[in-house]
C-alpha cells in the first residue's frame, strides 16, 4: 500500500523548493554543485562556528547572539550531514530570523517531520545543494546514453555534486533519473 503524503506537508515542501530556487538565483549559483557551502555563509555576514558538540544530540543551529547572526555546525557529524546542516540553517537565516531569534536543529531528523520551519529548511536544504534540473541537467550530459543505472553512476554524481552517497540517490529518484525500482 502507498503512504499518501499529508497535503500541507506538500506545501510545506512546495515552499521550501521555491526559496531554494529563489536563494540560488540571488545568489548567482545556477543548478550546478555548490562549491563551498560554508564560505556561502560566511558572505552573508553571518558568524559561522564549526566545533564538535559535547553529544550527539546537538547537530546545528541558528541564533542571533547580540543582534549578529551565528551558525553553529557540529563538526564531530560527517561531512555530508554537516553541509546539509549547513544549506538547512542558511534557510533559517534567510527566511525565519524574523520571527525567531534561535533554531537548535537536527536537520533531516525524526523530531522534525511535523514542523513547518523544520520541514521547509529540510527540504530548502535539498533542493539548495542538489536541484532537481541540475541532477537532471549533469546526468544527461555526462550519461545521456546509459542503459543500467549503477553504483558508479551515482558515485560519480555524488563527487560532482559533492554530497552523501544517499542524497544523491534520494535526489536522482526524485528528480526522475532513476526508476523507483531501481532505488529500492
Amino acid at each position: 500500500m502507498r503512504k499518501v503524503k499529508n497535503p500541507q506537508r506538500q506545501e510545506w515542501e512546495a515552499i521550501g523548493i521555491e526559496r531554494a530556487k529563489e536563494s540560488r538565483g540571488s545568489l548567482g549559483l545556477g543548478v550546478g554543485p555548490i562549491s563551498d557551502i560554508f564560505q556561502i555563509i560566511e558572505q552573508q555576514g553571518i558568524l559561522l562556528i564549526r566545533y564538535p558538540a559535547p553529544t550527539g544530540e546537538l547537530h546545528a543551529f541558528y541564533a542571533e547572539i547580540d543582534g549578529f547572526p551565528v551558525i553553529y555546525i557540529n563538526s564531530a557529524e560527517v561531512l555530508g550531514r554537516q553541509i546539509f546542516s549547513a544549506a538547512h540553517e542558511l534557510c533559517h537565516f534567510l527566511y525565519d530570523r524574523d520571527s525567531l531569534k534561535t533554531f537548535l536543529c537536527n536537520p533531516g531528523g525524526q523530531n522534525d517531520k511535523e514542523d513547518k520551519a523544520e520541514i521547509i529548511a529540510d527540504t530548502f536544504a535539498g533542493e539548495f545543494l542538489i536541484p532537481k534540473s541540475g541532477v537532471q541537467s549533469v546526468f544527461y550530459k555526462y550519461f545521456n546514453n546509459t542503459q543500467m543505472i549503477n553504483e558508479v553512476h551515482v558515485i560519480k554524481m555524488q563527487h560532482y555534486f559533492k554530497v552523501s552517497y544517499g542524497a544523491m540517490v534520494y535526489n536522482m529518484f526524485k528528480s526522475g533519473v532513476i526508476s523507483g525500482a531501481t532505488y529500492g
